[in-house]
């Protein structure tokens, strides 16, 4: 709920679970509402409801790449491996009862192979040390929620 003439945002917090305090935080522009998901490869990431997906350093919080989907990404993240690489996936719905942009995207990230934390990218990643989105391939799913195909 807002309070009127307040600033309304989001706080995306890192906890020390050995101390109980806060490593780190982030201030976003919107109330955030999705999960988030941290790697064994020292990467955290989350969605914003403007359609922002972020992936942070886990341990400084520095922000190291973003993706916008054009809808919200309230959703939690999830990781998968396929082919021994590792991907990232996150669907991007937005929320109409807080205006989020709508829509109805999966989007999936593959990582480089060597954390880009260690400053060497896969071969081929691009210079903000993230790859390009994989093709969205038509499944014929009604994804309209219409039941028509």
């Amino acid at each position: 709920m807002a309070i009127p003439g307040e600033e309304q945002y989001g706080l995306f917090s890192a906890v020390n679970l050995k101390s109980g305090k806060i490593a780190w935080q982030s201030k976003v522009p919107q109330p955030m509402m999705g999960g988030s998901l941290a790697t064994a490869g020292g990467l955290t990431f989350t969605g914003e409801g403007n359609g922002n997906f972020n992936g942070y350093n886990s341990k400084t919080g520095k922000l190291l790449w973003q993706f916008n989907a054009g809808a919200g990404c309230n959703s939690a993240p999830m990781t998968f491996m396929y082919g021994g690489e590792q991907f990232i996936a996150v669907s991007c719905g937005g929320n109409f009862q807080i205006s989020y942009p709508l829509g109805d995207g999966v989007f999936v990230f593959g990582l480089p192979g060597k954390s880009p934390l260690m400053g060497t990218p896969q071969q081929g990643a691009s210079p903000d040390k993230g790859r390009a989105p994989m093709m969205k391939k038509k499944t014929g799913a009604d994804t309209s929620g219409t039941g028509k195909q």
